[in-house]
């Protein structure tokens, strides 16, 4: 992902996140950490509250009781920041964003403009994002036409075109075949190395193997923070690690 013109990655931070969703009991209670760069996962098992701190983490919390902070770039996520933020944030959400009628690069187009980025540089942002992802020859293809492994990989796309220095992706890999999680995976790796924050969830153990650093998130905070292969001294493997921290590699 050659898309850090800008400077190279941000930090984010979280410091004492707690979400409630109306009357009902915290399903995020003291999430605390901090990523400076680096591929990094966010693992736990199907309702541990991973798209909810995600969407949190992307300035979009869901209705609910939250409290603590978010920092991104040493800027902290309110009201009056949002949008300056977001030129520097992004975001790819489990759920297809787009109208499946729409073409690929005019989703990706609309959403760079969205992002702030002047008409004239939007025509080489797109050509470069979709170029990222290997989707520079469906540019003209709908989107409902594409497969279930393209259709991510173009909201991947729509999620980097304006060139973020922080993107955050919520289960990215989900339902798709094992060569297109490997390919999304290879995708999100390409973009930490060049210097961007990649931050992704998921609930596959093979998934956050891939990853610098995994983060446990189970009870509604984090249990474990530490690299894949610390993980396999300490406990034998990832999914080893799953098991003992609390999850299931199988939810």
């Amino acid at each position: 992902m050659p898309h850090c013109e800008r400077g190279g990655p941000l930090n984010l931070v979280c410091e004492g996140i707690r979400f409630a969703y109306p009357r009902r009991d915290p399903v995020l209670v003291d999430v605390g950490f901090a990523v400076d760069g680096g591929l990094v996962a966010l693992l736990g098992e199907n309702g541990a509250g991973k798209s909810t701190l995600m969407g949190i983490l992307a300035t979009q919390p869901p209705p609910g009781r939250l409290s603590g902070t978010v920092r991104i770039g040493g800027v902290a996520v309110a009201p009056g920041t949002r949008r300056r933020i977001r030129r520097d944030l992004g975001w790819v959400p489990q759920e297809f964003p787009f109208d499946p009628a729409q073409r690929v690069g005019a989703a990706v187009g609309m959403v760079a403009r969205l992002r702030g980025m002047a008409r004239p540089e939007v025509g080489e942002a797109v050509a470069a994002a979709l170029a990222l992802v290997g989707l520079e020859d469906r540019a003209d293809r709908r989107l409902g036409e594409l497969s279930g492994g393209l259709r991510r990989r173009a909201v991947i796309a729509a999620g980097i075109v304006h060139r973020p220095r922080v993107v955050l992706l919520d289960e990215p890999t989900a339902g798709l075949d094992p060569a297109n999680r490997r390919r999304i995976m290879e995708i999100l790796a390409r973009g930490a190395e060049s210097g961007m924050t990649v931050l992704f969830s998921t609930h596959l153990a093979a998934d956050a193997a891939g990853a610098d650093r995994v983060l446990f998130l189970s009870g509604g905070g984090i249990v474990e923070d530490a690299a894949p292969e610390t993980l396999v001294r300490r406990h034998g493997g990832i999914d080893e690690a799953f098991v003992a921290l609390g999850g299931d590699p199988d939810a």
